[in-house]
């Protein structure tokens, strides 16, 4: 996964073909904290699709955008700055829309921009209404971004209350700047990537992520990130149906091992394991998601098509708390999991977690600002790429389960302040 050093995005990561990306550093585009009233700059019809009318609406600010027919408000949603393609209620004639955009919610008229769109007809008309999963009380939020999405995180434009570390959030280091705010140290999460300790033995590995925990500010390091180099070896043959025991010298084996090994109790609360936090790429997760089987290895010949992941679970089960990186792609814009990942993928990965010894309680979900919406047969409660995102990962007991954890923010963009949203909306 890209790292991000201040404002620079180090590398890419594990893109979703399973391939580790170069690393590579490259500026990342900088949103303008554009102040008072919003301005539509376009609103542009699209063709009804998928039961939906389509909206393309341009904004200078981040805002918050209602859209009403005959005076009944259809839509509400936070769109950020620049162009967000917005899905409506399919209406069964034509009709006109107000589109109105305020910087904060219970904005009074004069701070707040209207405009109509005329909506085709688009069929039988379709209910649009999202349901929440509530957080649980200690949910927590890893903040793996460039500073000006970070800021409109933690202090958004619109004077709504942001993250700050007693609210859950966690800043990946290195940046700038932490939270932005006074004394923020103990949200600051040291890194350490998997090329650090690639061809390391269990004990070095442990070695490295014990001195990196003491040398972070909050004593927190995340490990960044488990891709298919830490599966288990491809077995040769399969034994009274069942895989071989992998090789305890693999590099899967080997962190699994360290982090056991890591699991006494630690100077600064918990155990020294429970104080690593464990980044997923796209690729694990996505292929534990198409596996059959007991093991989820098998394609749909019933032939062995992917690598399974046992050993080093059993290193997982025992971080403080495992990150699952809910995109694919090496560069920006980012694109969400597909729909049918977003349907499979929490429960393949908490299953496989779980027989590991694992804690459920401990998965998370790092949701990215992706300009496009997920590919695959849009449910009716999709709205906006970031609240479909949402409502995707709520669409299971699985991905419920991980929201009411706390949900962490990878390159959200122009889409920092309607994460933000979809954040506050599920706060215990």
């Amino acid at each position: 996964m890209p790292g991000l050093d201040g404002d620079v995005p180090a590398d890419d990561g594990e893109g979703a073909d399973g391939a580790t990306g170069a690393r590579r550093s490259a500026r990342g585009a900088a949103s303008a904290r554009t102040t008072g009233v919003p301005r539509i700059s376009a609103l542009v019809p699209g063709s009804p699709r998928g039961g939906a009318a389509r909206v393309s609406v341009e904004l200078n600010r981040p805002a918050e955008v209602t859209f009403a027919i005959g005076g009944a408000t259809i839509a509400r949603a936070w769109l950020g700055t620049g162009r967000t393609e917005v899905r409506l209620p399919a209406q069964p004639r034509a009709q006109r829309a107000l589109v109105t955009a305020r910087p904060h919610a219970g904005a009074a008229a004069g701070e707040a921009v209207s405009a109509t769109v005329s909506l085709p007809a688009g069929g039988r008309k379709a209910s649009m209404a999202v349901g929440t999963t509530r957080m649980r009380a200690g949910a927590t939020a890893v903040l793996y971004d460039m500073d000006d999405a970070v800021r409109e995180v933690v202090q958004p434009l619109d004077g709504a209350a942001g993250l700050t570390h007693a609210r859950g959030a966690l800043r990946q280091e290195p940046s700038t700047s932490g939270l932005f705010a006074a004394n923020d140290d103990d949200a600051r999460m040291g890194k350490v990537t998997e090329e650090d300790l690639r061809g390391l033995t269990a004990q070095e590995i442990a070695d490295v992520l014990r001195e990196e925990i003491a040398a972070s500010d909050s004593h927190l390091v995340a490990f960044d990130e488990v891709t298919s180099y830490e599966a288990d070896p491809r077995s040769p043959l399969v034994r009274n149906g069942r895989i071989p025991a992998p090789d305890p010298t693999s590099p899967g084996a080997q962190l699994a091992q360290a982090l056991i090994s890591l699991d006494t109790p630690s100077p600064y609360g918990g155990t020294w394991a429970s104080r690593v936090h464990v980044y997923i790429a796209p690729a694990v997760t996505s292929a534990m998601a198409a596996g059959r089987g007991p093991d989820r290895n098998l394609g749909r010949d019933g032939k062995a098509r992917f690598r399974t992941y046992r050993t080093v679970m059993t290193g997982l089960a025992r971080a403080g708390a495992v990150w699952i990186e809910a995109y694919h792609g090496r560069t920006s814009p980012l694109t969400s999991l597909t729909v049918t990942e977003w349907r499979t993928a929490p429960a393949a990965f908490t299953a496989e977690y779980r027989r590991a010894g694992g804690d459920p309680s401990k998965l998370h979900l790092l949701i990215t600002g992706a300009d496009a919406y997920p590919a695959g047969a849009l449910p009716p409660s999709c709205i906006t790429p970031m609240q479909c995102q949402w409502s995707l990962a709520g669409s299971t007991a699985a991905g419920r389960a991980m929201l009411a954890n706390g949900v962490g923010a990878y390159r959200l963009g122009a889409h920092a302040r309607a994460w933000l949203a979809e954040w506050q909306q599920r706060m215990p």
